[in-house]
């Protein structure tokens, strides 16, 4: 894939973070599937790439780097990012182009570099997609590639255009970002170190009960045999396959 500069301007346009996307195993049946879920992107019009594009793209402009492709041998994009810059690609598929089965269900956008590596969305929408690529905090290469989602089926035939868009951010703007993604990851670790406790609090009291209740098989007269069986059974009850409790004397 070759890159060339972009001597055109376009309407400006925002980043909008999206979600990594799952991949799941290849199938037709699953991509199917999926691709009704996703509301069959492939099958969108152009008027609704454009509206995705307006959305996504708010406060974006062009950064004067494209590229172009085929969609028979899908190449990596490679792009300069800059400094406290974030990033976002727009696909447009040429005339005689065409999605094909592998690209049903969208495509799997990943991009490594000088922004992070990750995967990149929304995605496909009709012919053509939008993809964010994250945020540069030093300057340093940005590669993106795409994939089908599901299976290896072909994603089309004839080419396409890719071009960069970029929102350069402030000193004051990036501090800001940076805190806000400290906080969600902090709020992150808070909740699964709730939901750890309480999942370990769970664990203690089935132990707790299922050896109480082995106390009373002992104290019964039951042999050890039996009470150990009758521990193993409440031990799987109350706190399932996935935890071990201290195995009572």
């Amino acid at each position: 894939m070759r890159v060339v500069p972009v001597l055109f301007l376009a309407a400006c346009v925002p980043m909008v973070a999206a979600p990594p996307t799952a991949v799941a195993p290849g199938g037709a049946s699953q991509r199917e599937a999926f691709a009704r879920s996703a509301g069959y992107p492939t099958r969108h019009t152009a008027a609704d790439l454009q509206a995705l594009i307006d959305q996504q793209l708010v406060n974006y402009t062009p950064v004067g780097r494209a590229g172009d492709g085929t969609l028979q041998a899908p190449g990596a994009f490679t792009f300069d990012g800059e400094r406290h810059t974030c990033y976002q690609v727009v696909m447009h598929l040429a005339d005689g182009a065409a999605w094909g089965q592998g690209a049903e269900a969208g495509l799997k956008f990943s991009f490594a570099g000088a922004t992070g590596n990750g995967m990149g969305g929304p995605g496909v929408r009709g012919p053509g997609a939008v993809v964010a690529v994250g945020c540069s905090e030093a300057p340093g290469a940005v590669t993106l590639t795409m994939a089908p989602l599901f299976g290896a089926d072909p994603i089309g035939s004839g080419p396409y255009k890719l071009e960069v868009f970029g929102k350069k951010l402030s000193e004051q703007e990036w501090a800001d970002k940076r805190a806000a993604e400290k906080a969600e990851e902090d709020r992150m670790a808070r909740e699964q170190a709730e939901d750890h406790a309480r999942e370990q609090a769970k664990v203690d009291a089935g132990c707790n009960r299922c050896d109480s209740r082995y106390q009373g098989c002992i104290g019964a007269g039951r042999d050890h045999a039996t009470c150990q069986s009758e521990f193993t059974t409440c031990e799987f009850e109350q706190v399932g396959g996935g935890a071990t409790c201290p195995r009572p004397n």
